[in-house]
């Protein structure tokens, strides 16, 4: 009888030892203090982020803008198989040594219809060259998700009357 008494006081303290310092909580100021606890983690990093972001007056990073330059040709396949990937390559010309691509702009509207334009970042300052005839590519992949035919309308610039103008592929789609 003595020995399991002393198997149950020491089972006892074992548990004790065992047990989350939380649990003699109730359990309402638990979830209050785990409240409390993620509100001070989201303080001290936003703290943290603002620090370590903020600018300087010094700073010596080259200026840049973003541009859209027009589009001369497309290689586009005739046809779209569904449920495939295919790969539409857009040539344009590079005004400037300054000019360098950044990506497309790429927006779907009703009807199956896209509108691509090619997007450059342009470094400000007096050290750009002027190219002739400097044409450059850039490819995207396009997914083809949707049975009926596929129209894109590839930015070229603006008119005299300042109206966007476009090349425009209608392409089917084979089942």
């Amino acid at each position: 009888m003595q020995i399991v008494n002393i198997k149950k006081s020491l089972r006892g303290i074992f548990f004790i030892f065992r047990r989350n310092h939380l649990d003699i909580l109730p359990s309402t100021w638990q979830s209050s203090l785990f409240l409390i606890m993620k509100k001070i983690l989201f303080l001290a990093l936003l703290v943290s982020f603002t620090l370590f972001n903020s600018c300087s007056v010094d700073d010596n990073t080259a200026d840049f803008q973003v541009e859209f330059l027009p589009i001369e040709t497309v290689e586009i396949p005739a046809e779209f198989n569904f449920g495939e990937t295919h790969e539409i390559t857009v040539t344009y010309k590079r005004p400037t040594t300054c000019h360098s691509f950044s990506s497309f702009q790429y927006v779907p509207e009703e009807n199956n219809v896209r509108n691509v334009a090619v997007i450059n970042f342009v470094t400000l300052g007096n050290d750009c060259e002027t190219l002739e005839d400097d044409l450059q590519s850039e490819s995207f992949s396009f997914s083809v998700l949707d049975t009926e035919p596929y129209t894109f309308k590839f930015w070229q610039g603006k008119d005299a009357s300042g109206q966007d103008m476009y090349l425009i592929y209608e392409v089917p789609v084979n089942n």
